[in-house]
């Protein structure tokens, strides 16, 4: 019975999965586009939302995080999933970029758990690998494993961890090896070599949820799904000119408010090449007296002023 039902039943977390694949003509209205593909640390922190919170949705998978962008930015997605900062390689441009360009606000933050697993197909052991092939960063996050067990292996970048997978199954690659998420490799019918090899043993990866438009300045009266979170805000800005001071100004609007200042990065401009947008995140929502009160002091003291989203942080 229980075979018979992993050949012709499909769970509820696959059937939120299958949502819009690759060579759909479009996502549906309603749906959360992800970049994909499927079976990625994207595909995993999405499946974790549409089961506590959008359960209405179902996954389309884009091919880019500007994609993403532009489906929620033109109403052709409710929602959309990305990557904003994994904890060793640092922040994702791409987003960063988009956060600032599109007309779209972050509605939720939260951190998946970064394990990385190295796997073969059934039968091969260690001693067979002569290659091993994964995105470049799953590569990097795992390098001092692979440098101390396979020192004389070649490493192969490919465009996705699954598509590293995809490629030795069908080559049916016996003296290579590939490294994709853990828990992703235990659902498929492969020889797992070695589990957690990340460097890092609590790396993760932040994820958010963008919809489209401005974000509400309303306070939130509860979490969603009962979870632990805390309301954070993220804003960005660019100054008319460059001078001695300016942001510092900025730095201490928000301490003598009594908020704590959690993130800042800078992106070079595309527009006015030479200067900087920086990207600044504090504790507290919108609605918070003393975040309206320092809000209004950077607007005056800035060219151009985005508010990017207030939202709840939580795990995934």
């Amino acid at each position: 019975i229980l075979e018979r039902r992993k050949r012709t039943g499909l769970s509820r977390s696959a059937k939120l999965r299958a949502g819009r694949a690759a060579g759909h003509t479009g996502p549906a209205k309603h749906d959360m586009a992800v970049l994909g593909p499927p079976k990625t640390y994207s595909d995993l922190a999405a499946i974790s939302r549409l089961a506590g919170g959008y359960e209405q949705s179902k996954i389309y998978y884009a091919s880019s995080i500007r994609e993403v962008f532009q489906l929620v930015k033109k109403g052709g997605a409710k929602t959309g999933l990305v990557p904003l900062e994994n904890l060793i390689n640092g922040s994702v441009r791409e987003t960063y970029d988009a956060l600032f360009e599109e007309n779209v606000h972050i509605e939720e933050k939260f951190s998946l758990p970064v394990k990385h697993a190295l796997v073969a197909l059934q039968g091969v052991t260690s001693k067979d690998i002569d290659s091993i092939s994964s995105h470049p960063q799953a590569i990097e996050q795992c390098a001092g494993y692979l440098g101390k067990k396979f020192p004389q292996v070649q490493i192969n970048p490919t465009p996705s961890t699954i598509a590293a997978y995809d490629k030795m199954r069908g080559e049916n690659d016996r003296h290579t090896a590939v490294i994709i998420p853990q828990k992703i490799a235990e659902q498929q019918n492969c020889n797992i070599l070695a589990t957690e090899i990340g460097d890092i043993p609590n790396n993760s990866t932040s994820f958010i949820i963008i919809k489209k438009g401005k974000p509400s300045l309303k306070k939130r009266t509860t979490a969603p799904s009962g979870a632990q979170t805390k309301p954070e805000t993220s804003i960005a800005f660019h100054f008319q000119k460059d001078r001695p001071g300016s942001l510092l100004k900025i730095f201490r609007d928000i301490s003598d408010s009594g908020l704590n200042m959690t993130k800042i990065e800078s992106r070079p401009s595309k527009k006015d090449p030479g200067n900087y947008i920086f990207f600044l995140s504090f504790d507290g929502e919108s609605g918070n007296p003393a975040v309206k009160k320092v809000l209004k002091k950077i607007e005056k003291k800035v060219a151009v002023l985005k508010l990017l989203g207030s939202y709840n942080i939580g795990p995934a």
